[in-house]
């Protein structure tokens, strides 16, 4: 009798351990029938490094008879910098007979300019405290920028805010009263020095002057004249390939060219199978010499015969550095694309229409989706805002289903 309670005990021990077995089991296999993901924003940049040539509408300057001018004799004086927009007849250089004399005239602009501020100085209206208010703020902002600028190292470019630093405290001391006399002192004293060293120049300079509106570069190089901007589809890797290995030799009597466009174009090559370069894809170009420059890819030169295909950009950006560029590397970035992050792996098709199953309380809801960007194993999405489309789109910190059988809208998970 004892004997049969005791196996009637173990047998519902047993049967108890299996059921709950069988139950953890259960539980656990309908629990992992689907996994998920957090949908969070998240950008890309994509980048490739890329060697080509800089070309731009160049025509070396001339005379008025169409003749290259060249300067054989004498010191020549730049007075623009490389990239410095010019209008027909402007200056851009000028010839001396000796380098003293230049360094005479060198003397004379700046005493003119230290006038010229004085004078400007001098016709602010006293007693204006509403005026001091606005240059004292002028004042903090400038002495802010002069300092950030000393603390990047690069003290080549101080000239004019300390110039303009120097302007707005004579203004205010004319403003606030301090002093009274309108500085007719000092503008006296630089007047005398004008007078003085003028009257020590021997031979007055020549000028050489701008034929046409441009942009003025003091070097040539030999590929002015090149660029023919109706052909740029016709461009080949060859084509690329020959400009590259052009030995430039700059020709130390030819006075300069002009850059006639505001446009410049970057040339290079690429492999075909390169999806990234797009026609009316915009970019960042960085060539270490400056800041990174925008530009738009305005050509794909491709040829089912080649590996490789012909990239053209195009920008408008010119700085002293970038007008002086010729063949040279290029760090191209491609415009970061930011979006709502999914595993490649979430995405499905409700019809002809794609897009992610979400958990909302204990069912799954179709979210349909519009791709921006496809990585490797992810994609980003669009992240709607619009009021009208917010309500059945994917939202940041969705519950994703990324693993699981039989889904469709609506479906019970618990």
């Amino acid at each position: 009798m004892k004997s049969s309670l005791t196996q009637r005990f173990i047998i519902t021990l047993a049967a108890l351990f299996l059921l709950g077995y069988v139950g953890v089991q259960i539980y656990v296999y309908l629990g992992s029938r689907y996994k998920t993901e957090t949908a969070y924003l998240d950008s890309v940049r994509e980048n490739a490094k890329v060697s080509g040539i800089v070309l731009r509408q160049e025509e070396v300057l001339t005379n008025e008879n169409k003749e290259v001018i060249h300067v054989n004799n004498g010191i020549t004086a730049y007075t623009v910098e490389d990239g410095t927009k010019v209008s027909k007849g402007m200056t851009v250089a000028e010839i001396y007979q000796s380098e003293q004399d230049a360094k005479t005239v060198y003397k004379i602009r700046e005493l003119e300019e230290k006038r010229g501020r004085l004078e400007k100085a001098a016709q602010a209206a006293p007693d204006s405290f509403g005026y001091a208010d606005m240059l004292n703020k002028e004042i903090f902002n400038e002495i802010g920028q002069i300092t950030a600028q000393v603390h990047t190292g690069n003290l080549t470019e101080l000239s004019d805010p300390a110039s303009h630093l120097l302007e707005l405290m004579n203004t205010k001391q004319i403003t606030t009263g301090i002093r009274t006399d309108k500085f007719e002192g000092p503008i006296a004293s630089l007047r005398a020095e004008e007078s003085y060293f003028r009257a020590q120049i021997k031979t007055q300079p020549s000028s050489i002057t701008a034929p046409k509106p441009g942009y003025f570069i003091r070097k040539t190089d030999g590929l002015e004249g090149y660029l023919n901007i109706d052909n740029l589809d016709e461009l080949t890797p060859e084509d690329v390939t020959r400009l590259m290995n052009v030995n430039l030799w700059t020709d130390p009597t030819v006075a300069g060219k002009l850059m006639t466009s505001h446009n410049w174009y970057y040339i290079t090559t690429v492999s075909s199978d390169d999806t990234r370069f797009r026609k009316g894809r915009s970019v960042t170009l960085d060539f270490g010499v400056s800041e990174p420059v925008s530009a738009v890819i305005v050509e794909v030169n491709k040829n089912k015969e080649q590996e490789q295909s012909v990239i053209v950009f195009r920008s408008n950006y010119i700085n002293p550095d970038v007008v002086t560029l010729r063949s040279t590397q290029a760090d191209v970035s491609f415009n970061s694309v930011s979006g709502l992050r999914v595993s490649t792996e979430a995405l499905r098709f409700k019809g002809l229409e794609r897009g992610v199953y979400t958990v909302l309380g204990d069912h799954m809801v179709f979210r349909p989706v519009n791709i921006l960007y496809e990585g490797s194993g992810f994609v980003l999405v669009e992240n709607v805002i619009d009021e009208q489309r917010y309500e059945n789109s994917l939202k940041l910190f969705d519950e994703v289903i990324t693993e699981g059988w039989q889904l469709y809208d609506g479906k019970q998970i618990k």
